[in-house]
């Protein structure tokens, strides 16, 4: 840990005219709570897992910590994601988007499923109807976030 110069007094000695320093002491910053040493918690989004550090680490995208504090992030839950570094919570994935545990990103439901709601799992068509995993749009064919079978 850091010492911190908690106090330094100075004081004027009348008899030799000077400037004399009466005591100078440095202390270490500890506070005891279950055992543990802490001193500034990390905020949300950031996480410390080592003694003695100056600073905390960003929560990698597809993890978060929604609390201050904490010595490791978590996954985003299924059907959640976190793009950015040091989330503090994770976004629903879109309609017709899905994600796996950890994921930073969402991707369209396969071919042959479908999702109406916002963060639930793609689901399968029923038999009789599909959706395809790619539409043409304008001559060009892309992904589509159909979120209906037909």
């Amino acid at each position: 840990m850091n010492k911190i110069n908690l106090i330094r007094l100075r004081g004027f000695c009348s008899k030799h005219n000077k400037f004399l320093t009466f005591f100078r002491f440095s202390f270490l910053l500890l506070f005891f709570t279950n055992k543990k040493i802490l001193g500034l918690d990390c905020p949300s989004g950031r996480y410390q897992t080592a003694n003695a550090s100056a600073a905390c680490l960003p929560c990698i995208p597809g993890k978060f910590t929604a609390d201050a504090g904490k010595t490791e992030c978590v996954d985003c839950d299924a059907n959640t994601f976190s793009k950015e570094p040091g989330s503090s919570s994770c976004d629903n994935c879109g309609v017709g988007k899905t994600s796996k545990n950890g994921s930073a990103v969402c991707q369209a439901c396969e071919a042959g499923t479908f999702n109406n709601e916002e963060g639930k799992s793609c689901q399968d068509c029923v038999v009789g109807q599909y959706r395809p995993s790619q539409i043409e749009i304008k001559g060009i064919m892309t992904d589509t976030e159909l979120t209906e079978c037909k």
